[in-house]
């Protein structure tokens, strides 16, 4: 991997498969923001994805836990009102 920042995530390559890998954190988008992630947890979708309960839509390589809380460290010039460093979680409202 090259010297670009990296980050850690769970990947889920297939039910009972979820697999701690390195990637490059991303760049925001046209309107977005990129969200340092401070704290975590997962809920019962992510459970059955871990399971195989769930699989329509479900594409390996699926990176679950949506259930996030941060602070914004980079953000497209379309995506205000929010701010560097604003602490936000999954609900953000303004």
């Amino acid at each position: 991997m090259s010297n670009d920042k990296v980050m850690q995530a769970a990947v889920l390559n297939a039910p009972g498969d979820l697999e701690l890998v390195r990637c490059p954190v991303p760049k925001a988008g046209a309107g977005e923001v990129v969200l340092k992630v401070e704290a975590n947890t997962l809920c019962g979708t992510d459970y059955r994805l871990y399971t195989g309960a769930k699989t329509a839509g479900v594409r390996p390589g699926v990176v679950p836990g949506h259930e996030i809380a941060g602070r914004i460290v980079e953000i497209d010039e379309d995506a205000a009102p929010f701010l560097p460093g604003a602490k936000v979680g999954d609900q953000a409202t303004v």
